[in-house]
């Protein structure tokens, strides 16, 4: 599990992820800000967007996201960007109410992931509708799972990723 650090307002779904790690014998250390990242850590989990800190919706955690890029861009070897929202993706069996103010994270990641692939690890989208230690859970097995998925979303109990399929022809015309 390595060095982790999570980078949060102080809310409880840091505290939950840092004891998750922990549990595995992994060292966090929890950060409010970062403008300089010391070599060494395995990854770094940005859960700022998920902080309501009276700054505009979203605005923390996107000025978050850029800081920690400058931050990570002269650190050899990088640690693995992680970046966690709430219910931002459109991820459900069912329609729900979309956490717009963070959606712009997963615009702002996939940018990082092109051009500072070296530090890319991904975006997780945690379930709203489940509590923050299920939510530390659900990090917790995307930041441990070997494989090649760098968004996923976690919805009524299941992992969801994006794929393309194919439609057939029939399909088409009935839309």
């Amino acid at each position: 599990p390595g060095r982790w650090l999570p980078v949060s307002g102080g809310g409880a779904l840091a505290a939950a992820l840092s004891a998750r790690l922990a549990a595995l014998g992994a060292a966090c250390t929890m950060s409010r800000e970062v403008s300089a990242v010391a070599a060494g850590y395995q990854g770094v989990v940005h859960l700022r967007s998920l902080d309501d800190d009276g700054d505009p919706p979203g605005a923390a955690g996107a000025r978050g996201v850029l800081g920690l890029v400058h931050a990570l861009a002269g650190v050899v070897p990088s640690p693995r960007l992680w970046l966690v929202t709430c219910g931002a993706q459109p991820a459900a069996s069912h329609p729900q109410p979309l956490a717009v103010a963070q959606a712009p994270i997963w615009g702002l990641g996939r940018v990082v992931s092109l051009e500072h692939s070296a530090l890319w690890g991904g975006l997780i989208d945690v379930d709203p509708a489940v509590d923050v230690e299920e939510q530390a859970s659900q990090i917790v097995r995307v930041l441990t799972a070997p494989g090649p998925e760098d968004h996923v979303a976690f919805r009524d109990g299941a992992v969801r990723v994006p794929r393309l399929t194919r439609r057939s022809s029939g399909a088409l015309a009935a839309a």
